[in-house]
């Protein structure tokens, strides 16, 4: 066995992280880039860059999840290594491509949990957001979960 940097033993010598900026990453792993107006900012353009990857390449985010216990940015906690065991065993799946509506309603929730000014913002959001703006009755189908820190 190899004696890693940590001073624990390794099975094998774990490859360098690629630390090139996310925008050079996802153009090398020929991902549809969106177009200018579909994001407002360079934060999201870099969410959609970094969840992309994520569904095309799940393993290779396995060493940057590792390293935030490392850096201590998670403490008494086993989510990371749940996290990094999920990474590994999951399967790609197809790009997302942004959609107006959603990303209107996401942009509003936001707003809102920003002018509340809460210690700690309420949950969720986006989903009724979207069903107040679509109206018509029509129902949005799908999954949300809101994180605000770290313990």
């Amino acid at each position: 066995k190899q004696v890693g940097s940590m001073g624990g033993n390794c099975g094998s010598a774990q490859p360098e992280a690629d630390n090139r900026p996310l925008a050079v990453r996802y153009a090398d792993a020929g991902l549809m880039q969106p177009f200018s107006m579909d994001y407002k900012n360079n934060f999201e353009k870099e969410i959609y860059y970094a969840i992309n990857m994520l569904r095309t390449n799940p393993q290779s985010f396995v060493r940057q999840a590792q390293a935030t216990v490392y850096r201590g940015l998670v403490k008494k906690s086993r989510a990371v290594e749940l996290a990094a065991e999920c990474l590994q065993s999951m399967a790609p799946t197809q790009v997302l491509k942004f959609d107006d509506s959603c990303n209107a309603a996401v942009r509003a929730n936001n707003e809102a949990i920003c002018q509340a000014e809460q210690q700690e913002p309420v949950e969720g959001g986006n989903l009724a957001k979207f069903k107040e703006q679509a109206g018509d009755g029509r129902e949005p189908l799908g999954v949300e979960y809101s994180f605000y820190g770290y313990q």
